[in-house]
């Protein structure tokens, strides 16, 4: 115990350090010891310089889950338009789970930049929420692949059973990576009322959307697992 208390003083003091690639690792170190004497030093770092470190003392608040940091990451949300930065503080506000943290978050799925988009999508994984599934259902609409992509794969992992149509019709996208997607979330939903499109998409002329499409008919029962 008190070995472990010398390192998280020792990574206290580095957190104030000149190098920003100082502060980052502590800053990701302190998060792994999930030291609660940091919370208020990594709530600080959130408004670093160096976006490194902004990143890093999201990170660290993201293995911390305490909720009291909620409100502060909100701020730094709002502050901070680098993707990067954008997908630590969004995992972070995953991890707390404060349903209050939802419209924020949703906000961003509006955002211009694809990346903060989709790394939002995948956050919203944490939130069992029905305004949730709604939006990742209309970012199944996006321009971007990645953003659907991201969008499939957290209304696969809440189950929606409402997103089936739509993921249905994803299965017809013209990039074979979304389909996959699309394929991939079916077979986690794993309601039977896909199975007839599933079944059609092992004709499909990408070999990683149909293998896709066979896992999630094996997933579901359909298929023998041999």
């Amino acid at each position: 115990m008190q070995e472990m208390d010398k390192k998280v003083e020792w990574h206290l003091k580095r957190l104030q350090g000149r190098s920003a690639q100082t502060r980052y690792a502590s800053a990701v170190a302190l998060g792994k010891l999930e030291a609660k004497e940091a919370l208020e030093p990594l709530i600080a770092a959130l408004q670093d310089p160096d976006i490194t470190v902004r990143a890093g003392a999201a990170y660290g608040l993201e293995r911390l889950r305490d909720s009291r940091a909620s409100a502060p990451l909100l701020t730094a949300l709002q502050a901070n338009n680098d993707p990067f930065v954008h997908f630590h503080i969004s995992m972070a506000l995953a991890e707390i789970r404060n349903v209050q943290d939802v419209e924020p978050l949703l906000a961003r799925l509006q955002d211009s930049d694809p990346e903060v988009r989709a790394y939002t999508a995948q956050a919203l994984c944490a939130f069992r929420d029905e305004r949730v599934v709604l939006s990742l259902i209309e970012a199944l609409r996006d321009e971007n692949t990645f953003v659907i992509r991201c969008a499939a794969q957290t209304l696969g992992t809440l189950g929606a059973t409402q997103a089936l149509e739509p993921l249905i019709a994803t299965l017809q996208h013209p990039v074979y990576d979304v389909r996959e997607s699309a394929a991939s979330a079916l077979g986690e939903i794993g309601d039977a009322r896909a199975v007839p499109a599933l079944m059609a998409t092992l004709q499909d002329s990408a070999d990683c959307v149909r293998d896709t499409a066979v896992f999630a008919l094996k997933r579901m029962g359909f298929l023998s697992p041999n």
